[in-house]
């Protein structure tokens, strides 16, 4: 198994989905990749992570008498039906029978955001940092502030997500340590630009952002990943021109 397949996998095998076929050979694979095995230690703690924020429902007695009184229905009507010939549409029916019972039964709890892969995360820190450039060349201030707010929020997800990575030589680098620099810096003063309507302050801020973003690379042995000011926005559908100021 290539480390594409494995990754592909991750998803599936961390939640049980796998056929035993196909998490034998995943955990084959793990155990003889450390990148994958990151990755599945990065998935596990974004999973916990998300946990951690879960909003619980209670399903009123009247609904849950009913849900009880639909799904008793459905097995009664298809009792005489193998499980293997049910039609498509009565297993979606009882699928989403299923559904509505997980929602009664007690408590619900479901996850705010989707753990996702760290990789994932730096490419949307990727579009909005993007984004933020072309948003404050046109002076676009408040479209400006909502970019800078997502890149510095998605940043801190990924490191909350993984706090520390090693370098080629197996040293820590802290990254939480790090980003908690830029906040107080650069991250800082690129806020502060943005408030102040700065054009030039920016520009400056804005580029010592993406140097120290370069840094950090190199800290962590990524040296290869190497930035510049964008040629062109990450979205081609947004109008990054300021919107007309209404009528005095």
């Amino acid at each position: 198994m290539q480390c594409a397949d494995s990754r592909a996998l991750l998803d599936a095998y961390l939640d049980g989905e796998l056929s035993e076929r196909e998490r034998v050979t995943v955990r084959e694979h793990l155990a003889g990749c450390a990148d994958c095995s990151r990755e599945l230690a990065a998935l596990e703690r974004a999973s916990a992570l998300a946990q951690e924020h879960l909003m619980h429902y209670e399903a009123p007695d009247v609904l849950k008498a009913r849900i009880a009184s639909a799904i008793a229905g459905e097995r009664a009507g298809s009792s005489d039906t193998p499980p293997a010939r049910a039609t498509p549409r009565r297993w979606w029916r009882l699928v989403a029978a299923g559904v509505l019972i997980a929602l009664a039964s007690g408590s619900l709890t479901y996850a705010v955001m989707r753990a996702r892969a760290p990789s994932h995360t730096m490419a949307d820190v990727s579009y909005h940092f993007s984004n933020l450039w072309f948003a404050a060349q046109a002076e676009n201030w408040p479209l400006a502030q909502f970019y800078s707010d997502e890149a510095h929020s998605h940043l801190r997800w990924a490191v909350r997500v993984i706090p520390k990575r090693k370098d080629r030589d197996g040293r820590d680098v802290d990254l939480d340590g790090i980003l908690t620099a830029f906040e107080q810096t650069s991250l800082k003063d690129l806020d502060a630009a943005i408030k102040a309507k700065d054009k030039t302050r920016f520009t400056a801020a804005y580029k010592a952002q993406m140097e120290n973003c370069m840094a950090c690379h190199r800290a962590a042995s990524k040296e290869f990943i190497r930035l510049h000011i964008p040629d062109h926005p990450e979205t081609p559908i947004v109008d990054f021109t300021p919107p007309p100021q209404p009528a005095q």
